[in-house]
């Protein structure tokens, strides 16, 4: 073998281990790549989880100021009548007195419903398909709705901030139509449609205009918020005379938790 066809081989040997090392280059910059992704998408997740818990502080202010303090607010406005009227007019002064009995005793199953949702041990422990069960049986005891659920898609487990926000819709949805609709009859579809979950409450109650919807309505603005900050969307339709329905759509979210 002459001179020429060994510095050939040798420049051949050379280009392929020229070729290897590169290829390894491009392996490793790849991996920091998908590294790096990793990072900055579980940095997003932590954000968004921060951004939920600090807005399930709001939306429990909201319920607070839709339902408990608007009831206790109207007891004291009929305490307050019935002082001024006992005297002059006993039989006014009494309904007004049995009036503000009531709004108290609404008030007191309000902050123990409050209570009791902040975090349901049912939805922490066996998932949001037995925590709306559960809440349906307690619903359906305590103001006689006639309520129907409907559940399509294998959910299974899915990843916390998802099954509370899932959970908190629904709940405002009925509270919306005992509340304001009136309506004694409400259906409720949980559905999982490939990568997002929809929720849908619909009720046959009085309904109203939604652009004429006052601030007061925080439960409408909470389901919302609590649906953009999870990247997804909600409409309110509603006519007055009508009923209501609500529909949200959510990215679904994994449970990333090794405890089912």
């Amino acid at each position: 073998m002459d001179d020429s066809s060994r510095s050939r081989d040798d420049l051949l040997r050379e280009l392929a281990q020229l070729q290897g090392r590169i290829r390894t280059l491009e392996t490793a910059a790849a991996s920091r790549v998908e590294a790096d992704a990793a990072a900055a998408a579980e940095r997003h997740h932590l954000r968004q989880l921060i951004r939920l818990h600090e807005r399930e502080r709001q939306m429990v202010a909201y319920e607070i100021h839709d339902g408990l303090a608007q009831d206790l607010a109207g007891a004291q406005f009929q305490f307050q009548a019935f002082l001024e009227l006992r005297d002059r007019d006993p039989e006014q002064a009494d309904r007004a007195f049995e009036t503000g009995l009531r709004l108290l005793n609404e008030g007191l199953e309000e902050a123990r419903r409050l209570i009791a949702n902040l975090k349901p041990p049912v939805l922490e422990e066996l998932g949001v398909i037995a925590a709306l069960d559960d809440l349906f049986w307690q619903w359906r005891q305590q103001y006689d709705l006639e309520i129907e659920f409907v559940h399509r898609g294998r959910l299974g487990r899915i990843a916390p901030p998802l099954e509370t926000a899932i959970y908190r819709v629904v709940q405002e949805g009925l509270t919306n139509a005992r509340r304001h609709s009136h309506s004694r009859r409400v259906r409720v579809v949980l559905r999982r449609r490939a990568r997002v979950v929809q929720v849908s409450i619909r009720d046959w109650g009085k309904g109203f205009d939604p652009d004429r919807v006052g601030p007061g309505r925080f439960g409408l603005r909470g389901i919302r918020e609590r649906a953009e900050l999870l990247g997804g969307s909600a409409s309110i339709r509603s006519r007055p005379g009508r009923g209501t329905r609500i529909a949200v759509d959510l990215p679904l979210i994994e449970n990333c938790s090794d405890e089912d």
